[in-house]
């Protein structure tokens, strides 16, 4: 081998170390609070998925609910964490009616440099209150903040929520990622239009509403035009029952 040949073959490696360590796998999940199964099953699943953050909504803490009585007085995200072997964090976006709390989490692999927990602004107040989630870490050099969120079942409130995540988004720095379920499709045109400087990681097609059979899209990771990331792969894992909405996935490498 001549000695150019070898300078050549090992920029190419060194090219593809470059890229695989500078990519990560973000998920978001509406885990409809264990309402189809546990959490070993739900934590071994999403360690398979072998995402670096993964950002849940629907999320208990100690709750008591009919429904789901196998989950009463259970800490989610710490079994969660537990299973995926991942650092959880939970979120409270109010108090549950016969104990406990339920609100949004994150899982990551990562230490998360800051957190906060933003309550979000209703046109109606008698609704149930929403929250996002909005934390930050240093990646690869890079300062990296995900904000999650479920956002109002009615469209006024969804539309002031939308208006608000924008405009908080707009004075972070560095890339910047919205992900979660906006109870908002691609025919209602309220998310396109708010975000219309945003693309969608998981675009038209990808539906994630309701699972064994999706026709509809609700779930969504968002991130600026301008932002230095390129989407490499996109996953909506159609086969996945364990909640009554589909998991998504995107693998994003950092320029």
């Amino acid at each position: 081998m001549s000695k150019r040949t070898f300078i050549v073959l090992l920029l190419g490696l060194l090219s593809l170390s470059s890229y695989a360590h500078d990519t990560l796998r973000i998920m978001t999940f509406n885990v409809a609070a264990g309402l189809r199964t546990d959490m070993y099953e739900l934590g071994e699943y999403i360690k398979g998925v072998q995402a670096d953050i993964v950002a849940l909504q629907e999320v208990d803490l100690c709750t008591n609910r009919p429904e789901t009585p196998l989950q009463n007085g259970r800490n989610q995200m710490v079994e969660l964490g537990f299973y995926s072997d991942m650092l959880p964090v939970f979120g409270p976006i109010k108090n549950y009616p016969l104990g406990g709390y339920y609100g949004l989490g994150f899982l990551s692999k990562e230490p998360i440099y800051s957190i906060a927990n933003v309550a979000l602004p209703q046109v109606i107040d008698k609704n149930e209150p929403r929250s996002m989630m909005v934390a930050t870490w240093k990646i690869f050099g890079k300062t990296i903040t995900i904000a999650n969120t479920h956002l109002s079942l009615d469209k006024s409130n969804r539309a002031m929520q939308m208006r608000y995540i924008r405009k908080y988004m707009r004075k972070i720095k560095g890339i910047k990622i919205i992900c979660g379920d906006l109870n908002s499709d691609y025919l209602e045109e309220l998310v396109t239009k708010v975000f219309k400087k945003w693309d969608d990681g998981l675009p038209y097609m990808c539906n994630t509403f309701p699972s064994g059979g999706a026709y509809t899209k609700y779930d969504w990771i968002l991130y600026p035009h301008s932002c230095s990331i390129e989407v490499a792969n996109t996953v909506v894992d159609t086969t996945c029952v364990l909640s009554d909405h589909l998991p998504g996935y995107i693998d994003i490498v950092i320029k």
